[in-house]
């Protein structure tokens, strides 16, 4: 999924996830040619499947991805999402 955002508006990802037991935990990273691979730790002591970013400056757009954790361990294939600036095709 792509989100085209205006600097500073906040844009809500969401990781959907099924699995059994279901996740008890959620990893984000930022990927982009400015920054390379960011880790996006929460403010939180856990990490839910919402995400609520907002890009600030031109290193902050690019791929989002999110893979949720259980017990039976990492979820393989990461949801996905692009982060572009208002009016930019991806």
């Amino acid at each position: 999924m792509t989100f085209n955002v205006v600097q500073g508006e906040m844009v809500n990802i969401t990781c959907d996830v099924e699995a059994d037991p279901r996740p008890n935990a959620f990893q984000w990273t930022l990927n982009n040619t400015i920054r390379g691979t960011v880790d996006l730790k929460r403010r939180h002591p856990r990490t839910f499947n919402i995400l609520h970013y907002v890009p600030r400056y031109l290193g902050d757009y690019g791929t989002i991805m999110c893979w949720g954790k259980n017990s039976a361990g990492v979820q393989r294939i990461p949801c996905i999402s692009h982060i572009a600036p208002e009016g930019e095709k991806v």
